[in-house]
């Protein structure tokens, strides 16, 4: 089905069988495409602000909603809502398309999924776009994130629904004014048959997240980063992150002294990626892409 917001909405199915949800934005050019993987409790609609911004530069972008997440389907075993899960439902997908190469843009969880998909087959990835993620996730982060996800309030009305927003993440995004808070609520959550609103993501998803089921204490997150050397790889840091550190980031410079890093002031996790300096970083990163 094709929207008038410049994108091909369509469905594929999974190798177990789910149904997931992506939207295209075709570009007419033989460029690597991009595709974008968002945060834990978000979907695709985060990037509908920068997909039509990328496109201008000649090249298919494509944003998926991973499972449980969106328009895509809820799974009903929650122990599939784990990244080697999302990792082969992003390889599937790639398959689907008949895509060789593309450049992957991810979003927090996002970019764990980018991680992983490197690690089993980097010869699909021309480029990696992280944004305020890296191989070591902070725990403080993560307790902050565990005190809210799967605790899915409904709301009366999106105004309501962005007063609440406001009230937990201002210090994420301290330059917000109302507007801008209704467009995030109107990204993060959905209106209901019966006329409330709530988050966009099966509450699910939260039990492996609380169990700690992603974390394999076998493998050494840096020694599967260091196999990245030779990927064109940008990183984009909130300043007031508590899940991309400072120290984090410091060593992934040291372990590949070519990657190209951006701070963004007045954000938390996580920048939106529209921010002018955003936009500069990742425009100037992509040209040096084929």
């Amino acid at each position: 089905m094709t929207s008038s917001n410049g994108f091909d909405e369509r469905f594929f199915r999974s190798s177990d069988g789910l149904t997931l949800y992506y939207r295209d934005y075709a570009a007419h050019n033989r460029a690597a495409p991009i595709l974008c993987l968002a945060g834990l409790t978000r979907n695709s609609r985060d990037f509908e602000a920068l997909a039509p911004h990328l496109v201008k530069t000649g090249r298919r972008v494509i944003t998926l909603d991973l499972r449980g997440r969106g328009k895509s389907q809820y799974d009903s075993n929650p122990g599939n809502y784990v990244l080697p899960v999302y990792a082969q439902d992003v390889l599937d997908f790639l398959d689907h398309l008949g895509l060789e190469k593309v450049i992957l843009i991810g979003t927090s969880l996002g970019g764990l999924v980018a991680l992983k998909v490197a690690a089993i087959n980097l010869s699909l990835l021309d480029a990696i776009i992280l944004n305020d993620i890296g191989p070591v996730v902070s725990p403080e982060g993560l307790e902050r994130i565990g005190s809210y996800v799967g605790n899915r309030g409904t709301f009366r009305s999106w105004h309501e629904t962005a007063t609440a927003l406001r009230r937990v993440n201002e210090w994420i995004y301290p330059d917000f004014d109302m507007a801008d808070w209704l467009t995030l609520a109107r990204r993060t959550f959905r209106e209901t048959p019966s006329g409330e609103i709530s988050a966009d993501y099966d509450p699910a998803i939260a039990i492996p997240f609380d169990k700690g089921r992603d974390v394999d204490p076998s493998i050494d997150p840096w020694t599967l980063f260091e196999k990245l050397k030779a990927v064109p790889i940008l990183v984009i840091r909130g300043a007031a992150s508590d899940i991309l550190s400072a120290e984090t980031l410091n060593k992934m410079k040291q372990i590949k002294p070519d990657l190209k890093s951006l701070i963004v002031e007045n954000r938390g996790h996580v920048p939106l990626l529209t921010e002018a300096q955003c936009l500069q970083a990742i425009n100037s990163f992509l040209a040096e892409i084929p």
